[in-house]
């Protein structure tokens, strides 16, 4: 299919490479990258763009080089999408002259140095874009998506601007101390904002609280506000996992790091008075999977006189997909306790594995889980130390709650409901024959 001739256009410039890629996608990247995919596999005809660095305009993006990688992401990512450098915010350094000078200086002469080595070019980047007819969705963080508003605002192409947001978890004081990155998110999330694209979210909560967030901070509201919910599925590789040849018999899961939000600590709390309290049967092993900080756990023990429970703890650091798969699959259940969530993908992950959840009855956790899920007061530890104890006493009765793969979301049906989404509410809806051409063109491939 011929550049520019999709019936919608959709950015990758989340997934490019930066200087401190990790080797698995997570969060926003791997929502853009798991869309990405199921776009292009399915009927619509897509147009794949990306910010070019060097040329500081987007360019198309060659699919079949993009997409034909089995490495790990996102370490291909650099190579077919360029490297991405993204300029500091200087105005962090406001009282600091000579300190924003140094950060200003370093950018400059790393731009400079990626500029001539041609890592800032990638192998599947084609030609500018240069105009369209066709919506464009963004689905990245936030200052990816301030940079698209100001390019479709140069070239009078807002009212084709799609953006998704994620949550505003950056602005809710309440999940934790607000850092400069805090004053940056809010300062570009509000100049998207006022440009007024199409707005899209994960879920009905995201949605209710960017419309609080508007009013609060008088915004013009957005030219269309709605939603359009994540997938259940988790789509891995099949591959060997020995990391996972010492991981307990019998054990719950808790995914994500310990900071408050996540609300570890409720958990501790609860796994400490069960094991003070003794139970019948012995207490499986807690497994932290995610993002762990050997000295911040040991501190939060300490802190909180949490001895007792330290010795049921078994911690796999940064899991990849099909690791995350196993730990899943493998669990007696997941206990997710989050104070705030824009959608809580951990919670249809397990559902996805088979695996029974526990989980906060808070913000966006209840629509993503359904009836499937078993629900507990995330601010009371109580609350919590009665549902595992109901868990360990009668198992049977939570698994029975975890629905089959069918009655889930997948990857296939976001796409397809962004689809629809987009070309029922852009003013040039595409034409049929251009969908048929594209099948056909697909099909001869």
């Amino acid at each position: 299919m011929p550049q520019g001739s999709g019936e919608l256009l959709f950015d990758l410039t989340e997934l490019k490479g930066t200087r401190k890629s990790t080797p698995q996608p997570t969060g926003i990247q791997r929502t853009v990258l798991e869309v990405a995919q199921a776009l292009f596999q399915g009927h619509t005809p897509v147009d794949f763009i990306c910010f070019h660095e060097a040329t500081q305009t987007y360019h198309y993006v060659d699919p079949l080089k993009f997409f034909d990688h089995q490495e790990p992401f996102p370490y291909w990512t650099s190579d077919c999408l360029g490297l991405s450098l993204p300029e500091p915010w200087l105005e962090k350094y406001q009282s600091r002259p000579f300190r924003r000078a140094f950060h200003s200086t370093k950018h400059a002469t790393q731009l400079l140095i990626a500029r001539a080595t041609g890592k800032l070019n990638g192998e599947a980047l084609l030609e500018p874009v240069t105009g369209t007819m066709a919506p464009i969705l963004n689905m990245g963080g936030i200052d990816s998506q301030l940079r698209l508003c100001r390019f479709a605002e140069a070239h009078d192409l807002l009212d084709l601007t799609y953006c998704y947001i994620h949550d505003l978890i950056p602005v809710r004081v309440q999940m934790g101390h607000v850092t400069a990155g805090s004053g940056k998110w809010q300062q570009d999330l509000t100049q998207v904002l006022l440009r007024k694209p199409h707005i899209l979210t994960n879920s009905e909560f995201t949605r209710d609280d960017i419309t609080q967030f508007l009013i609060e901070q008088g915004l013009p509201f957005p030219r269309l506000l709605q939603t359009v919910a994540l997938a259940h599925e988790l789509r891995f590789p099949q591959l060997e996992t020995p990391r996972l040849r010492e991981l307990p018999n019998h054990y719950f899961l808790l995914v994500g790091d310990i900071k408050h939000r996540k609300n570890a600590l409720t958990v501790f709390k609860a796994y400490e008075t069960l094991a003070r309290r003794g139970m019948p049967i012995e207490l499986p092993m807690l497994v932290l999977a995610g993002n762990i900080d050997p000295k911040e756990l040991e501190r939060m023990i300490d802190d909180h006189e949490l001895e007792t429970m330290a010795r049921y703890i078994f911690v796999v650091p940064s899991p990849d997909q099909q690791t995350l798969a196993e730990l899943y699959r493998k669990a007696e259940a997941l206990i997710y306790p989050s104070l705030f969530e824009g959608f809580g993908m951990p919670v249809g992950e397990a559902l996805w594995m088979g695996t029974p959840v526990l989980a906060s009855n808070t913000t966006s956790i209840p629509e993503v889980g359904g009836k499937f899920v078993t629900y507990f007061d995330p601010y009371r530890t109580e609350s919590l130390v009665t549902c595992l104890k109901k868990f360990i006493e009668a198992p049977s009765s939570f698994r029975k709650k975890v629905p089959k793969r069918e009655a889930l979301r997948n990857w296939h049906m976001v796409a397809e409901d962004l689809c629809q989404t987009l070309t029922r509410t852009w003013p040039g809806r595409p034409k049929k024959a251009a969908s048929a051409a594209h099948r056909t063109s697909n099909a001869a491939g």
